[in-house]
């Protein structure tokens, strides 16, 4: 079966069965991850990335975000979108999204939205960042040490605030976490009319870097979030169609059809 899956998404054999092992090693039935393999070939094979980093994705978005293998389509077009955004790329995002969706769980964040929410972050920390590796880390840093110690205590001395409380006010009202903490920090520092700054409230450098970088450009961040959840749908298919035509993929058919 997987022989035949994988000339239809333009894989080799043995990378379908790799990734099947991925999916079955990570803990999924085998009904469901050979129901989403399609989808995860095909989305490889339209942006060239690697189709292991794409099960690992699909996982993290059961497992973390409690997304329904149904709606994994709609997850791929999703980051499809997000890659189009900047420039961190689809195959930066299949690499990166996993430790990341743990992270965004650990912060109360599920759901297919999620999907959005981290690939319009990644593409506003990559503006401050070397490469995509940087950034990844630097979102990272921000979602792990949201309410840490420190942050909760620079957020009550230097803004005269209960971070927590304020957090947990905004999620109560339907904004994310991650959401939250961007608009209570350009509060504080609109409040203190330039008093305060990214680098006073925030001491962990990547955290630092990634937290600059969303305040500043917070509108774009909404922005490519909107585009991802709501001007997204059929593009992994679209670009699909599109990288059949190139003679890199008829190439690959045929190393595929060969072995």
């Amino acid at each position: 079966r997987l022989r035949g899956m994988a000339p239809v998404v333009n894989q080799s054999a043995m990378a379908m069965a790799a990734a099947m092992d991925t999916l079955l090693g990570m803990g999924m039935n085998e009904t469901t991850a050979e129901a989403v393999l399609p989808t995860l070939g095909k989305t490889a094979t339209a942006y060239g990335a690697d189709i292991k980093d794409m099960a690992k994705t699909a996982m993290a978005a059961i497992d973390n975000l409690k997304i329904k293998a149904s709606d994994l389509p709609e997850a791929m077009d999703m980051i499809a979108r997000a890659g189009k955004e900047g420039a961190f790329e689809l195959k930066d995002m299949a690499q990166y999204l996993p430790a990341l969706a743990a992270m965004a769980e650990v912060n109360g964040m599920r759901g297919v939205y999620v999907i959005g929410e981290l690939g319009a972050a990644l593409q506003i920390t990559r503006k401050g960042a070397g490469d995509s590796a940087e950034a990844a880390t630097n979102l990272r840093n921000v979602l792990q040490k949201l309410t840490s110690a420190q942050v909760v205590g620079k957020f009550k001395t230097l803004g005269g605030i209960d971070l927590k409380q304020q957090l947990d006010a905004q999620v109560k009202a339907g904004v994310s976490p991650l959401e939250a903490i961007i608009k209570i920090t350009r509060d504080v520092i609109a409040k203190s009319k330039g008093q305060i700054k990214v680098s006073d409230l925030f001491t962990d450098m990547q955290m630092q870097l990634g937290m600059a970088s969303l305040t500043a450009h917070y509108e774009e961040f909404l922005r490519i979030r909107s585009e991802m959840q709501t001007n997204s749908g059929g593009m992994v298919d679209a670009d699909f169609a599109r990288r059949l035509q190139t003679m890199g993929a008829r190439m690959a058919a045929l190393t595929n059809a060969w072995e």
